[in-house]
């Protein structure tokens, strides 16, 4: 099974479908590298580019290349299904972080 269709599958479980929690799932792996996430995923360079620019505003795509998951992962090891769908929503542009007043 490719990676692709193994991460899709996790992601409809996760009930969090879609093209960009694909990304922001496998840049957990390599890294928030626009060019290595859009070759693992198979997605357009132009998509995956699109999404990093909200990621790498918002802090959660360092410029190091590393991802800040610490958000979504629980402390079973798993993943924090509401936390994570919040990245998806500032990947998607649709909102962004902000510091505590």
């Amino acid at each position: 099974m490719k990676l692709r269709t193994a991460l899709k599958k996790t992601l409809r479980e996760m009930k969090c479908e879609g093209d960009t929690a694909l990304i922001l799932l496998a840049s957990a792996f390599v890294g928030g590298r626009s060019r290595v996430v859009a070759k693992l995923t198979e997605l357009p360079l132009a998509e995956v580019s699109k999404r990093a620019k909200h990621l790498k505003r918002d802090g959660i795509w360092r410029k190091s290349g590393k991802v800040d998951i610490s958000e979504w992962l629980s402390n079973d090891g798993g993943i924090e299904v509401m936390e994570f769908g919040l990245h998806c929503l500032v990947a998607d542009g649709r909102i962004e972080r902000s510091e505590a007043p």
